[in-house]
């Protein structure tokens, strides 16, 4: 990683120092990373039988190949939002469809949730409701 000082350095010489050290470290490891591409680092890593992989921004992630070729790459329409782009299950089940739907709206399945989950009757919801606490 071209800085033989940090195999010497105290701060980093066991992991519960690691951890105390955790900003530092972070801090001192971005500057090495950002010296070279992300593949030369991982083949570099590899090549020392390091497991590691890149870490991708959202738009990476949704342009990646192998995300196109397992069709896990979903849009949805929100009532709100409008469309959105997703990750789907990455698991394929043969004879199984998967089902999607956007995700609920603040306070969708409130009533849902305090009458099936919780037990609350009506009135009690309306009580909560009339009360002001949902």
């Amino acid at each position: 990683m071209e800085r033989p000082d940090l195999a010497e350095d105290l701060r980093f010489a066991r992991n519960e120092l690691r951890l105390k050290h955790t900003a530092e470290l972070l801090s001192i490891l971005q500057e090495i990373f950002r010296r070279r591409p992300t593949e030369e680092w991982l083949t570099r890593l590899e090549a020392e039988g390091v497991p590691s992989g890149p870490i991708h921004t959202i738009d990476q992630v949704l342009a990646d190949p192998q995300i196109i070729a397992r069709r896990m790459l979903i849009r949805l329409t929100h009532p709100s939002i409008g469309e959105l782009s997703l990750l789907g299950n990455p698991i394929n089940i043969s004879g199984v469809e998967k089902h999607y739907q956007p995700p609920p709206r603040l306070g969708e399945h409130t009533d849902e949730v305090l009458r099936n989950v919780l037990g609350y009757s009506e009135e009690k919801i309306t009580e909560l409701r009339e009360s002001g606490v949902v």
